[in-house]
């Protein structure tokens, strides 16, 4: 999966996806442009983790039924 996948997965804004992950929204932008590459285990490790907040219903930064518009 790509990152941008991995955010619109995630339900969450890019901004959201940001502050949730504890990723410099600038860099999360470069990675979905292209602009700068993340090393080949971050997409890995970025889909299994939220993966498992979708499971346990725990994605940070989101409350189910609630839309968030932060970008």
């Amino acid at each position: 999966m790509t990152i941008e996948e991995i955010v619109k997965l995630s339900g969450l804004s890019q901004a959201a996806f940001a502050r949730a992950y504890k990723i410099p929204i600038r860099t999360l932008q470069d990675w979905i442009a292209e602009k700068r590459h993340p090393g080949a285990y971050v997409p890995y490790l970025l889909e299994r983790v939220v993966r498992y907040d979708i499971e346990q219903g725990s994605l940070p930064g989101f409350t189910p039924g609630e839309q968030d518009c932060m970008d």
